[in-house]
């Protein structure tokens, strides 16, 4: 993989993270104004976009999922006994196992070469 694959890789991985930043501010500010009659009509706005972002966020995971799976087992630089915890380690921690998997695995790699 080239460098600038590898970063448009990193932002991708980085995007589940940014939107869990983004969905839980807005769900502590619905709270946080529950008793000044918050009136999700008067902001339609955000909720326009939060739940298509949502969705676009469940697809992005499972692209990555496959990806980084897929990765896992092509990566002739891991040791075939440390393929399985990668494995369990990207299924169950996903959104912080896959940007240290890409830092370990895939960005490193790419400056040793250089």
């Amino acid at each position: 993989m080239k460098k600038i694959g590898a970063i448009i890789l990193a932002l991708i991985t980085l995007e589940p993270i940014l939107y869990l930043i983004l969905f839980f501010t807005f769900i502590i500010k619905t709270f946080m104004s529950f008793g000044n009659n918050l009136d999700l009509d008067k902001e339609p706005g955000i909720v326009q976009i939060l739940f298509p972002l949502h969705f676009l966020t469940m697809l992005i995971l499972f692209g990555l999922l496959i990806f980084y799976v897929v990765n896992v087992f092509r990566n002739a630089l891991i040791e075939s006994d440390k393929k399985v915890l990668w494995l369990i380690v990207i299924f169950f921690g996903n959104i912080i196992a896959m940007p240290v998997y890409w830092y370990v695995h895939i960005w490193k790699p790419l400056l040793e070469k250089s």
